[in-house]
């Protein structure tokens, strides 16, 4: 198990790496040289980069090529509303059930909508309280293409 003072340095390396293709190789072999106190220690790393994008349409074919890239389908509604029950426990299932129901049928396929939805929701509040909140989120919500 490495250090935090280990990370840090593993961090820094990797920050350096954009700088460097020396760097950015060492990074891919996994291998790293550490100097301290005139001590000089090489280090396998092994490790697993992992990335994630909702659309590679965007990235360049350089970048993709160093990737294993998989297509996830969407989530079915019964899958939807098993993964909204699993995750939220905070809420009584029949109040999850009635968000993540209301949420796929604005057309949300996302289960951070239901988890937003959620952290907004306590015990006492009912079906018409719930459906007044996915309604404001529904007209205020951000849906990404502001953000491009």
């Amino acid at each position: 198990m490495l250090s935090k003072r280990g990370l840090d340095d593993i961090k820094e390396m990797m920050l350096r790496a954009i700088e460097s293709p020396e760097r950015a190789h060492t990074l891919l072999v996994g291998e790293f040289t550490t100097t301290k106190v005139r001590n000089t220690q090489t280090v396998k790393a092994n490790m697993v980069i992992f990335a994630t994008s909702n659309s590679t349409e965007r990235l360049s074919k350089p970048l993709l090529s160093r990737f294993t890239v998989y297509e996830i389908p969407e989530y079915t509604y019964e899958e939807f509303e098993a993964i909204s029950v699993r995750i939220i426990k905070k809420l009584p299932q029949n109040t999850v059930i009635q968000i993540a129901s209301s949420m796929w049928k604005t057309g949300s396929r996302d289960i951070r909508d239901v988890l937003k939805i959620a952290k907004l929701c306590n015990l006492s509040n009912g079906e018409e309280d719930i459906n007044r909140l996915i309604s404001i989120h529904q007209k205020y919500r951000k849906t990404g293409k502001e953000y491009n």
